[in-house]
């Protein structure tokens, strides 16, 4: 008896990734990282930040995390929001 191979098509998997914030506060913080660190040509507000870049906006956060013009607590509001950003694949 022969065997038969069957190839199947690989699919490719696209990471998208979320970005859960809870509070008013999370929010305020994340559009302040993206209008100082963002590097974007338009105002960033809670009314257009689901319109940016995701990876770009985790950048920000990021980099947001590490300056010193921030207090210790706003620097581990940044760093729960980074610790709470998901990957899904589709």
């Amino acid at each position: 008896m022969n065997a038969n191979i069957y190839v199947f098509p690989v699919k490719s998997k696209t990471i998208v990734y979320k970005i859960p914030l809870y509070t008013d506060e999370e929010i305020f913080l994340t559009v302040l990282a993206m209008n100082v660190f963002g590097n974007t040509p338009h105002k960033i507000t809670s009314s257009n930040l689901e319109e940016c870049d995701l990876e770009l906006v985790i950048a920000a956060i990021a980099q947001a995390a590490t300056y010193d013009i921030f207090t210790n607590y706003t620097k581990q509001v940044y760093l729960n929001i980074i610790r709470s950003v998901e990957e899904i694949e589709k």
